[in-house]
């Protein structure tokens, strides 16, 4: 028996070891199932939030829409009254659409910009659009198809007004047929209006300008407020224009040079012009007509002043 006694220490010191690992593995696992237990509820609540969001954004379909085979499938946003029937009209659309908007076949399929009322309606009007359109616009068949910029208030209007056009069209603008079609360059407001007026256009056009028959078709410089009004008055052109200039027929036709404010107006003025005009200058009947020299401001104003010139008029 006494030999025994010596080891009973070291057995209590054991025990009391045990104890207190037990006791560190039980606080953990305390913590460790409070996590778990937090992790569940932040999903659950996740979970129900994820699913109250989905309701939220449903798609909500107005009165007398949607009516045609697939005319909504797909859709994922919301439609006003009397919009979006026809053959898959809002097919896979994912933008909301006004009211009296987007009738047509294929109007709206695969449309991802808003569309406001009274817009996109005619066959594949707004087909593969990536832009917003206004009110009252893109009205035409394929008038707004594959576009990739934004249109204002009664723009776009006409067959094809606007096909594959990039870059933001104003209000009152590219009205007519072709008349925007595949144009890479910003439109100004109550401008581009006419047959193909301003078709394939890759210069920058201010208000108000462009107005009539392929006026800046296949246009590379930009146009000022009120410039090129008449008839293909800056067909062709590759300089940069002024404001209030190339008025009249032909005036700037196949014109290279830069033209300043209030210049070349008249008939032929600055036809195939290559020399830069300065501010109030070559207006007249042919008055810079085939002009290669470089020309000052408020110069060769009248008839055919100045028309074959080569020499530079400061």
């Amino acid at each position: 028996m006494c030999s025994l006694l010596p080891s009973v220490p070291r057995l209590t010191s054991a025990v009391g070891s045990a104890k207190t690992a037990m006791g560190f593995v039980m606080r953990h696992a305390v913590t460790l199932a409070s996590a778990v237990a937090l992790l569940l509820l932040s999903l659950t609540f996740g979970a129900i939030g994820l699913g109250a969001g989905n309701v939220a954004a449903a798609p909500k379909i107005g009165a007398n829409s949607c009516q045609g085979q697939d005319a909504c499938t797909g859709l994922t946003a919301h439609v006003g009254n009397s919009s979006c029937n026809g053959f898959q009209a809002c097919l896979n659309g994912s933008r909301n659409v006004g009211d009296g908007s987007c009738n047509g076949d294929e109007a709206c399929a695969f449309n991802s910009g808003t569309v406001g009322d009274a817009s996109c309606n005619d066959n594949f009007s707004c087909f593969s659009d990536n832009g917003s359109v206004g009110d009252g616009s893109c009205i035409g068949g394929g008038a707004c198809r594959e576009k990739n910029g934004d249109v204002g208030d009664t723009s776009c209007n006409g067959q094809q007004a606007c096909f594959s056009k990039s870059r933001p069209v104003g209000d009152g603008s590219c009205i007519g047929h072709g008349v925007c079609q595949q144009g890479r360059a910003a439109v100004g407001n109550h401008s581009c209006s006419g047959f193909f007026a301003c078709y394939q256009s890759t210069g920058a056009i201010g208000n108000n300008a462009c107005i009539g028959f392929q006026e800046c078709a296949v246009n590379s410089g930009t146009v000022g407020d009120g410039s090129c009004d008449g008839y293909w008055d800056c067909n062709g052109n590759t300089g940069d224009i002024g404001q209030g200039s190339c008025r009249d027929r032909f005036a700037c036709f196949f014109n290279a040079g830069r033209v300043g404010s209030d210049s070349c107006n008249g008939e032929k003025a600055c036809s195939n012009n290559s020399g830069a005009v300065g501010k109030e200058s070559c207006n007249g009947f042919q008055a810079c007509e085939n002009n290669s020299g470089n020309i000052g401001n408020r110069q060769c104003n009248g008839v055919q002043v100045c028309k074959d010139n080569t020499a530079n008029i400061p």
